[in-house]
């Protein structure tokens, strides 16, 4: 989001994470929504999102349990940088990364060149396969303007592509699914 207003407090560039059916509607009605509820098994109340690093790592969080308040202060500024990259949001795939989605600006894909289903096998030059999702995501970031090779399969034909890092308004992500 590109913004979010709390009362004295404005956070810009706030993380967020949604997520899809799995395994399509036939799927979802055999397992419902099984991200969802495995987060908010126990917990007694439904759970619809999170908060990530990038808006706490600012801010001291400090919670009223007993008054069910929260009260946010500013530490320093905010990084307006650490969401920048390609964006693409990855779902992991057997040992390696498939693109699940291209992010869009102003209608037009961020990344030209790549689709949604190409398996994604390199990394300037580093191969994916095997990583953990912290380190593909790491591999993935970008300055904006700072190039990226990546190296993809398009349904067994090989697909090169030289892209940019953009703002963060671009989404990296990849899906536990």
């Amino acid at each position: 989001m590109p913004r979010l207003d709390l009362p004295g407090l404005s956070l810009p560039d706030v993380g967020a994470l949604g997520t899809g059916p799995l395994g399509g509607k036939l799927g979802e009605a055999a397992f419902g929504e099984a991200f969802w509820d495995s987060w908010q098994a126990g917990i007694g109340e439904p759970v619809v999102g999170w908060l990530g690093n990038n808006v706490l790592d600012d801010v001291r969080l400090t919670l009223d349990y007993a008054e069910g308040q929260s009260f946010w202060e500013r530490q320093r500024a905010a990084r307006s940088d650490d969401l920048d990259g390609i964006g693409l949001t990855l779902v992991r795939h057997d040992t390696g990364y498939a693109v699940a989605a291209v992010a869009p600006r102003q209608g037009r894909p961020l990344v030209p060149g790549v689709e949604a289903g190409d398996r994604l096998l390199r990394i300037d030059g580093r191969p994916l396969d095997g990583l953990p999702p912290d380190a593909v995501l790491a591999t993935l970031s970008a300055r904006p303007g700072g190039p990226r090779i990546l190296e993809l399969d398009r349904a067994g034909t090989a697909v090169r592509v030289e892209v940019e890092g953009a703002r963060s308004a671009s989404r990296k992500q990849i899906c536990p699914c």
